[in-house]
């Protein structure tokens, strides 16, 4: 069973943490109480919630802006679905800052993949972000929280920062500072968080060849040397996609794994992973079970690992065996 105690050992580098990504994602509607109490159930040392904001400054946790993805939204409210520019793409849909927080209380989620059981589909409403800190503080201990600001830059020129009423519910509930990892893409609201507050904060790597969505050079150049050490200036972990750490070939099996984990490690960094799933197709043709995936992950030293299963993670790591010092 994690505990407080647990979360800051793990995260201190004695045994990779095991994060729910959106809850139990991989049983549960992503992002949904019942998700993340299932990850909680499943013996993650962590819950991972995206942030996104709503027309009356609400926090609520959706992965994307867009609300149809996950929700009912484009059937309860046809007539406002709109398009705009979003970070330098077209996109159509219905966006949570157009939204009262009155009116996404009314929206029910579902299953966004079509490769998962859509049998919870409208049975779950939507989570603010204060009512999860409400919920991980009525526990035997506050569950250790890894939240992700999304579309910050975005929603900032909107007019709708979500900075301040993020931080503003953290110190309304009198959250505890070390059992909150905070993420985000973008380098800005990073370097803001990290000149307002002592939270432990995470730059996120996408694709390698684009950029955060608020700086122009591209997310390969965070990782050299040069690159991490600039991080280590403002944050205190990397979080990266698998194949940043060890890319596939083009016939999905394995080719040379990287020096990112221990050029992080040189920096300073911590190392958290994403995605691991179940299903199939979303690990290499070398893996026969997604516990051989996790292990590979592990035996490199990672600091931390996003898990749509997290009870598949949990098991995974206690069957591996120590990672080389």
């Amino acid at each position: 069973m994690w505990s407080a105690v647990l979360f800051l050992t793990v995260l201190a580098g004695d045994t990779p943490t095991v994060i729910a990504h959106r809850g139990a994602s991989g049983s549960r509607p992503e992002h949904t109480m019942e998700a993340y109490k299932l990850g909680l159930a499943e013996g993650a040392d962590a819950i991972e919630p995206d942030l996104v904001v709503t027309a009356d400054g609400h926090l609520i946790a959706r992965h994307d802006l867009d609300l149809a993805r996950s929700t009912d939204v484009a059937a309860r409210f046809t007539e406002r679905q709109q398009t705009r520019d979003l970070e330098g793409r077209s996109v159509t849909g219905w966006f949570s800052d157009q939204f009262t927080l009155a009116e996404v209380q009314t929206l029910r989620a579902r299953e966004p993949r079509a490769d998962r059981s859509t049998a919870h589909d409208g049975r779950y409403g939507l989570v603010t972000w204060p009512q999860l800190l409400a919920w991980a503080l009525e526990q035997p201990a506050p569950v250790p929280l890894v939240p992700e600001l999304k579309h910050v830059a975005h929603l900032q020129a909107r007019g709708l920062d979500p900075i301040p009423p993020f931080l503003a519910a953290i110190e309304s509930a009198r959250y505890p500072h070390d059992q909150l990892w905070v993420q985000c893409f973008e380098v800005g609201a990073l370097r803001t968080l990290n000149a307002k507050t002592d939270l432990r904060l995470v730059q996120l790597v996408g694709d390698l060849d684009a950029s955060p969505a608020d700086v122009g050079a591209p997310y390969r150049s965070m990782l050299t040397p040069d690159g991490l050490a600039e991080i280590a200036t403002y944050a205190h972990a990397i979080g990266v996609h698998k194949q940043h750490i060890w890319p596939l070939e083009a016939d999905e099996t394995y080719g040379s794994v990287t020096s990112l984990v221990t050029d992080a490690h040189a920096a300073g960094l911590q190392v958290h992973v994403y995605t691991f799933r179940n299903e199939v197709s979303e690990r290499s043709s070398s893996d026969p079970t997604p516990e051989a995936e996790l292990q590979r992950f592990y035996a490199l030293g990672v600091d931390a690992v996003f898990a749509d299963h997290p009870q598949t993670a949990v098991s995974a790591r206690d069957a591996s065996p120590p990672k080389a010092p």
